[in-house]
């Protein structure tokens, strides 16, 4: 098996093989997908990060007890 270019080898059970068909069109539509895969990852991480509260320090002048 191969994934760049995609090609698929098919074992025979006398030992041999045979090239099973792949669409010529199927490469440059996996190679598509991955890159789009890849930019929603990096964008989600991006906005996870932007969305994110920062950590409190502990000193931001309320006591935590609710007033009264």
């Amino acid at each position: 098996m191969s994934y760049l270019p995609s090609a698929l080898d098919c074992r025979l059970s006398s030992g041999g093989s045979c090239t099973a068909a792949v669409p010529d069109f199927l490469t440059p539509v996996m190679t598509v997908c991955a890159v789009f895969e890849l930019t929603l990852a990096l964008i989600a991480v991006a906005e996870r990060r932007r969305t994110t509260a920062p950590e409190c320090s502990g000193r931001s002048g309320h006591s935590g007890k609710r007033g009264t």
